[in-house]
């Protein structure tokens, strides 16, 4: 009897861990999706795109160290007609979730041109941080930091 109530037990313990575990990495997909949604928006200058990924509280420190609220990114970056960005995507991606709120680290690399200027290449390792607002996970604060030399 002993034997059947540890094994029932055991059970039950990996029955919760992998449902838990499936839970975990669908979040985490949802997230990464959020990011190449958002990043895709950016550098397509499609509005509708950032503002359904990006909370309204949404802050970005650029790797400037400029600070711009929600709308200062998308009318003063994203959708900005001086600032043309072909390439804008993330690598090396890695994602923390705890209970509504994710971290996503990873690096950023970006095509840039600015006034009809050559465009550059740029890296940045980002983080960004979102939250679980009305069942759906949203970028809440963006801070990119130049990766030198690359």
């Amino acid at each position: 009897m002993k034997r059947i109530t540890g094994t029932i037990a055991l059970l039950i313990v990996m029955m919760t861990t992998y449902g838990q575990s499936k839970d975990q990495h669908m979040q985490t997909q949802q997230i990464l999706d959020v990011n190449r949604q958002l990043f895709k928006g950016t550098a397509e200058k499609t509005e509708a795109l950032i503002r359904e990924n990006i909370a309204d509280g949404f802050l970005f420190t650029t790797a400037n160290a400029d600070v711009l609220d929600k709308e200062g990114y998308i009318k003063g970056f994203a959708l900005h007609p001086s600032i043309k960005i072909s390439l804008m995507s993330t690598s090396d991606e890695h994602v923390t979730i705890s209970g509504s709120t994710a971290i996503l680290t990873g690096v950023a690399h970006i095509r840039i041109a600015k006034n009809n200027e050559a465009p550059r290449d740029l890296l940045e390792r980002i983080t960004g941080t979102y939250i679980l607002a009305g069942g759906r996970w949203k970028m809440l604060a963006l801070q990119a930091t130049y990766v030198p030399g690359k």
